[in-house]
């Protein structure tokens, strides 16, 4: 309860996360993601568990059950993992 002549403020904090993704020499891998419609960075998967840092088993589940999926055969859709683990994510090629 607030007593007469007094104001409540309520502050509300926004966070950000970006994750940047440095390649030195080699080109990023792109490709076609026919669920997303669109071209994209494509991670297998052992490189996936390292920057989202999650084990390659917990990768398989999130796509069985279709919260982030493959763009092509041996390759992550980058937009569904960037999706689902709520990061904004930065290619920058050395």
């Amino acid at each position: 309860m607030n007593k007469p002549g007094r104001r409540r403020t309520e502050i509300t904090i926004e966070t950000h996360s970006l994750t940047i993704i440095r390649t030195s020499g080699a080109k990023s891998d792109f490709a076609y993601c026919r669920n997303c419609r669109t071209k994209t960075a494509v991670f297998s998967q052992s490189h996936a568990s390292l920057i989202f840092r999650v084990d390659s088993s917990e990768l398989e589940r999130l796509c069985q059950n279709s919260q982030i999926h493959y763009a092509s055969a041996d390759a992550l859709c980058g937009d569904s993992l960037a999706g689902f683990f709520k990061k904004e994510i930065c290619y920058v090629e050395d």
